[in-house]
């Protein structure tokens, strides 16, 4: 009887929760489709492709000197004191280790910035579907990437990428 009882509730749950679902309009977003479509998202993806090619070429300018300095020091190697070696041998290490700190925060700090300008992207994506969802009267959205299956017809990918590209064109990517 217990079991009967359980059975029951189970079944009668699932088809309330069956219907509610049906009277639920669905849709769904390619979200890494409208990333890509993004005029915003791929300036700063430029944006950060320029700054990660200027960063690179300031380190081979970088390497290129402490080269030099390397090499002049090698030079002194048999025309100073051995303590005077020793002790600009050292000044070069530390130097050397003080660039590449720098060199490494400086990678750092610009992923963070672009990172920063790709959630500011992603925000004002979910701004527009929750915008979309309210003019037509979607109640749920969810990714495409995570569904077996639904009907082209509920994909709003299309319209989220115009709405998209219309409230945003630019996000500054700091250098």
């Amino acid at each position: 009887m217990k079991k009967l009882f359980i059975v029951s509730l189970f079944t009668v749950s699932l088809l309330l929760s069956t219907s509610v679902l049906a009277a639920e309009k669905i849709a769904t977003v390619n979200v890494a489709l409208v990333v890509q479509k993004s005029v915003a998202a791929k300036d700063v993806f430029k944006q950060a492709e320029d700054l990660r090619n200027k960063l690179q070429d300031e380190v081979t300018k970088k390497e290129d000197e402490l080269r030099d300095e390397e090499r002049e020091l090698a030079k002194q190697r048999s025309l100073i004191a051995k303590e005077a070696f020793e002790e600009r041998s050292k000044a070069f290490q530390q130097k050397m280790i003080t660039a590449q700190k720098d060199l490494q925060a400086r990678g750092a700090q610009l992923q963070r910035n672009y990172e920063k300008a790709m959630t500011k992207v992603k925000d004002t994506m979910l701004e527009v579907i929750a915008e979309i969802s309210k003019e037509d009267g979607i109640t749920v959205v969810t990714p495409k990437a995570n569904l077996l299956y639904i009907s082209e017809d509920a994909d709003i990918s299309a319209k989220v990428i115009e709405k998209l590209n219309d409230s945003l064109e630019k996000v500054k990517v700091e250098g």
